[in-house]
């Protein structure tokens, strides 16, 4: 308790959608980087959460996200569904939450901010 926590998000794409999630969190640090890198951030225990507040393409985020759930860590839409690949029409995938240890507090702060 006490520790903040590691949130990675995009230098090119913040958003008050964003703001609106890390208000809601106890103490955070914000780190910006590229997609790939914040997914590989969580993966090495570098980072606690990635809230993506809009689009990605799936080939932008697919190997983090193998990264991510053999390390233990998770990546749902935010409904809490994990992101599936398959049995898609389009390779672009919509907003989703990404991190270590899956917490619903977490999944539920991330889904308000999305309104």
């Amino acid at each position: 308790e006490g520790e903040a926590l590691i949130v990675v998000g995009s230098r090119s794409h913040g958003s008050t959608q964003l703001d609106t999630f890390l208000a809601k969190l106890p103490e955070s640090i914000l780190i910006t980087r590229g997609s790939s890198l914040k997914l590989c951030m969580i993966a090495e225990g570098q980072a606690d959460l990635y809230p993506r507040h809009g689009p990605t393409s799936l080939w932008d985020i697919a190997a983090g996200h193998c990264l991510i759930s053999e390390a233990g860590g998770f990546v749902v839409d935010p409904m809490g569904n994990p992101l599936c690949y398959g049995d898609r029409e389009s390779l672009i995938n919509n907003s989703f939450l990404s991190g270590a240890e899956l917490d619903i507090s977490f999944v539920n702060s991330f889904r308000e901010s999305l309104s």
